[in-house]
């Protein structure tokens, strides 16, 4: 799967509107080419729209009295779950799982928020001004003797990092423990030489 992500996007930049559509619709095709391969009954078509074998299904009967595809289950069978592009479910009812969006009115940083449930987006230490209050954290630690071997610091770094995130308002975004122990892992040695 890494590999087919690599593919698809690894040779472009894309905000997160895109990533976010074109994710699942790449998982979703290895999903069912996966299925082609390892189960004989499924059907064997060129497309990747399983309500179109529903329809022919459908139709199917409709004229011969059996569907074409015998072991097909029907979308309509199983519950509603969320499509990943557009908004709308598998049944044709409106979602308020994806926001509709007109163009120009999210940003990258505050549709990562509104698709994270927050108020402010939670992403990985980058800018300047983070780099330097995540520098300043770490040399606090070290001066009061703390380990940074532990998940517990950067679990207190995280809630002092976000009583102070105000997004775009002060350029903080909100942190996760493991942005704050990855950003530390890969810059420890430059970390320990301005700490000591």
């Amino acid at each position: 799967m890494y590999e087919q992500l690599n593919r698809s996007v690894g040779h472009i930049y894309s905000g997160a509107w895109y990533s976010d559509c074109l994710l699942p619709l790449i998982r979703h095709q290895h999903n069912w080419r996966a299925s082609i391969r390892n189960d004989m009954n499924f059907p064997k078509v060129h497309h990747y729209d399983g309500t179109l074998i529903d329809k022919t299904n459908e139709l199917h009967n409709f004229c011969f009295g059996r569907p074409k595809y015998l072991n097909w289950l029907s979308s309509n069978d199983c519950l509603s779950t969320t499509s990943p592009i557009g908004g709308v479910r598998i049944d044709g009812s409106e979602s308020s799982d994806v926001p509709v969006v007109k163009c120009g009115m999210f940003t990258s940083t505050s549709y990562i928020a509104h698709r994270q449930g927050s108020d402010i987006a939670y992403l990985p230490v980058q800018g300047v001004q983070e780099n330097t209050l995540f520098r300043d954290y770490i040399v606090d630690a070290v001066a009061v003797g703390k380990s940074l071997g532990s998940l517990n610091i950067f679990r207190d770094i995280m809630n002092k990092w976000n009583e102070g995130a105000r997004g775009a308002e002060n350029g903080i975004h909100k942190n996760l423990v493991i942005h704050l122990a990855r950003k530390f892992k890969l810059h420890k040695k430059s970390y320990q030489g301005g700490c000591h």
